[in-house]
């Protein structure tokens, strides 16, 4: 489906039915090793302190989550385009 269109931005859980968001991430990134991928997961702090760096993972989000940490995960990820945009 990726192949299919572009994307500005690609939002993934880590856990899924056929694979893990990270495996995701990093699939995506062979295909389109600019694109952006932010991955939300209850297992945030322990991904982060694994030591295992999540190949293509941009920006984690620990669920729960606001949308304030959305936007900034947003905002962190995504390059501005021109003239002032909201999130």
């Amino acid at each position: 489906m990726f192949e299919d269109g572009k994307y500005d931005l690609i939002i993934t859980d880590f856990s899924m039915p056929s694979m893990k968001g990270d495996e995701l991430a990093a699939a995506i990134k062979a295909i389109a090793p600019t694109q952006p991928v932010v991955m939300i997961t209850a297992y945030a702090e322990m991904l982060k302190g694994s030591g295992n760096p999540l190949t293509g993972v941009d920006f984690i989000i620990s669920k729960p989550f606001l949308l304030d940490n959305l936007r900034e995960a947003i905002a962190k990820v995504t390059p501005r385009k021109g003239g002032s945009t909201s999130v």
